[in-house]
C-alpha cells in the first residue's frame, strides 16, 4: 500500500503532526487513537512509495516546508516564554538553582518541578482541559514530530535511492554511456537518451555516497536567529525542562495506561518520541552548554 502521500503530509504538515505520534527506533507515525478500531500508520516503505512517484526533488522541498513550519512554531515558543507569569516563575526558580547549586549536587529538585506544575494548573485550563504547561508540552511535541517526519523522509530516499541503484553491478567504476555511443558512432537520439542515463546513475549515486544531513541545515539556521540578544528570553527554557519532563511522564503514563480500557473519548497511545526529539533539538539550537 501506498499510504499517506508524501506531497499530501507536506503541505498539511501541522495538521499531521497534530494527529501523529512518532516512533523514534522503529521510526514510524502511529495516527493518535481516540477510541477508533483503525489507526493509520506511515513507514519508510510509504515515503519510500511517494519518492519514487515523485522523485527524490521533493525531498528538499519536504525540508522546507519544514523550515515554514518551524518558523512559526518557533514564534509561538517564544511568546509564551516571554510571557509575564511563566518569565517570572522561571527566573526564580534559575535565582534559586543557582545560588543552591552546590548544596543540590547540580540536581534540580524534583518537589520544585512538581510545585511548578501545580502554580501553572492555577494560571486556568483550556476547554479540553490542558494545562498552558501541557500546551506548551504539546508544542515541543509537534517541533519533534516534524523533525522525526524529516528524518524519516531521509531514510526513505536512500531506500528508495538503495532499491534503484541494485542494478548497477559496480559504483567505485560507473560507465559513462554518452562516451561509449560517441565511440559507437551512433544517432543523436542515442547520444541524448545515454546523456539521460548517466545523468540519472550520478544523481543516484551522489544521494547514495553523501545523503544530505538536513537536522545539521535546521539547526544551523536557528542557532543564528537565537543568537541574537532580542531571544535573550530564551535562555531560560531549561529552567522549564524538569516540570515539561515530569508532565510528559505523568501524560504517557496515563495513556499507557488507557490502552487496556476503553478510553471513550481520551487519547491512548503507547510512543510518543516527537517530545524527546524535539527537546534535544531545541537544547542543541539555543547552545545552553554554559548553563549546565
Amino acid at each position: 500500500s501506498g499510504g499517506l502521500d508524501v506531497l499530501e503530509i507536506m503541505r498539511n504538515i501541522h495538521i499531521f503532526v497534530a494527529r501523529y505520534n512518532y516512533n523514534l527506533n522503529t521510526q514510524v507515525f502511529v495516527e493518535r487513537s481516540f477510541d477508533q478500531a483503525h489507526l493509520n500508520t506511515i513507514n519508510i516503505e510509504h515515503i519510500s512509495n511517494s519518492i519514487r512517484t515523485h522523485g527524490t526533488g521533493m525531498m528538499n522541498t519536504t525540508v522546507n516546508f519544514t523550515y515554514q513550519y518551524l518558523i512559526r512554531q518557533f514564534r509561538i515558543f517564544s511568546e509564551f516564554l516571554y510571557d509575564d507569569h511563566i518569565k517570572s516563575r522561571l527566573v526564580k526558580d534559575a535565582r534559586f538553582f543557582r545560588e543552591k547549586r552546590e548544596d543540590l549536587d547540580n540536581r534540580f529538585p524534583y518537589a520544585r518541578g512538581e510545585k511548578f506544575l501545580r502554580d501553572i494548573r492555577k494560571l486556568g485550563v483550556s476547554e479540553n482541559g490542558l494545562t498552558f504547561l501541557d500546551q506548551f508540552r504539546r508544542l515541543v511535541t509537534e517541533i519533534g514530530n516534524a523533525l522525526g517526519y524529516v528524518r524519516m523522509v531521509r531514510s526513505g530516499g536512500l531506500h528508495h535511492t538503495s532499491n534503484a541503484i541494485q542494478f548497477l553491478p559496480d559504483l567505485e567504476h560507473v560507465v559513462n554511456f554518452e562516451e561509449l555511443v560517441e565511440e559507437a558512432k551512433l544517432s543523436q537520439e542515442t547520444k541524448l537518451s545515454a546523456a539521460n542515463l548517466d545523468r540519472v546513475i550520478n544523481g543516484l549515486t551522489q544521494n547514495f555516497a553523501e545523503g544530505t544531513d538536513y537536522f545539521k541545515i535546521l539547526v544551523s539556521v536557528f542557532v543564528k536567529v537565537f543568537s541574537s540578544s532580542n531571544y535573550g528570553h530564551l535562555k531560560h527554557f531549561i529552567v522549564i525542562v524538569p516540570p515539561l519532563t515530569i508532565n510528559f511522564i505523568e501524560k504517557m503514563i496515563s495513556h499507557k495506561e488507557k490502552l487496556t480500557k476503553k478510553a471513550g473519548r481520551t487519547e491512548a497511545s503507547f510512543t510518543d518520541d516527537g517530545f524527546a526529539l524535539g527537546l534535544a533539538y531545541i537544547l542543541k539550537v539555543l547552545e545552553p552548554k554554559r548553563c549546565f
